[in-house]
């Protein structure tokens, strides 16, 4: 089996076996990235197809052919922080799936539909790190930046989610008998469903009452890391790469569109820090994440 960086050089010269090779490798969990975040399969396609498409004809541009993996998720990250992306989202992949259940007593479906209530960044970062098989430094490169910055950046999300959602949990599943908790069930605001989450995390936070149930609640990231995973749909394979031979067909395939701007392929660096020509998602974002 190729490598990745092997699968980058053969496809840089316009072979469509390694491109295909690619498509197969990753289709699948850059369109589960994609539907994660945004809920909608129409959508969701369309995000990963651009990723894709544009990936085939920029592979010029990755300076580091093995960090394949990482670029990809970066133009992925890039195509959904363009697109928009509404709060409030209850569509979520089915829970008896195959691959086994995400639910625990209910807990995964309020789970998987309050991830959507987060902000545009802290979705993708959420199901980046919790659902895709990253390393810190892989996850860094896609995020474009430093692999301390990533860390920290991962733990004050991590912090965020299992505070407000194992709340959540205590408002959907427990039944405390706190009259402040009732009133705050009774006043859910459908309209801005992330402004009500935060209110119910504090009061859990400061009530005793509710505190104590909190810590009986399943873990929220775990239940978003089961949810199974919604793989590409099979049909497009050939649409998605005849796109490309099209396209190819103009411009020519990447080694020839970089010798016409003078930017031949560099050759394998050793990996040192990420650049904003290897991590597109950080040009996209136009200053590195920070916590929310």
């Amino acid at each position: 089996m190729l490598t990745d960086a092997e699968l980058v050089a053969s496809a840089r010269s316009g072979d469509r076996g390694a491109l295909s090779a690619i498509y197969d490798g990753y289709a699948d969990r850059l369109y589960d990235l994609c539907t994660s975040v945004l809920r909608d399969p129409e959508a969701a396609f369309d995000a990963m197809v651009d990723a894709f498409v544009l990936s085939a004809l920029e592979l010029y541009r990755l300076r580091r052919p093995e960090q394949l993996e990482p670029w990809l998720f970066a133009l992925a990250r890039q195509q959904l922080l363009g697109r928009n992306m509404p709060t409030g989202v209850d569509e979520h992949a089915e829970f008896d799936g195959a691959t086994g259940k995400a639910a625990s007593d209910g807990a995964g479906p309020i789970v998987w539909e309050a991830a959507s209530w987060f902000p545009a960044k802290d979705r993708i970062l959420l199901h980046l790190h919790v659902r895709q098989p990253l390393d810190n430094q892989a996850l860094a490169d896609a995020l474009g930046v430093s692999p301390p910055h990533a860390a920290a950046l991962v733990r004050d999300l991590d912090e965020k989610v299992e505070r407000q959602l194992s709340a959540l949990l205590v408002a959907r599943l427990a039944s405390p008998g706190c009259p402040r908790m009732k009133t705050l069930i009774a006043s859910e605001d459908e309209a801005h469903p992330d402004k009500w989450l935060r209110q119910v995390a504090r009061h859990v936070d400061v009530c005793n009452t509710c505190s104590f149930w909190r810590e009986g609640q399943p873990n929220p990231l775990r239940l978003i890391a089961k949810v199974p995973a919604e793989p590409a749909p099979p049909e497009v394979r050939d649409e998605v790469l005849d796109r490309v031979d099209l396209l190819w067909s103009v411009l020519g395939p990447p080694e020839w569109t970089a010798a016409v701007l003078g930017q031949s392929p560099p050759a394998i660096a050793p990996r040192t820090t990420t650049t904003a020509t290897d991590a597109p998602g950080a040009a996209a974002s136009g200053t590195a994440d920070e916590p929310t």
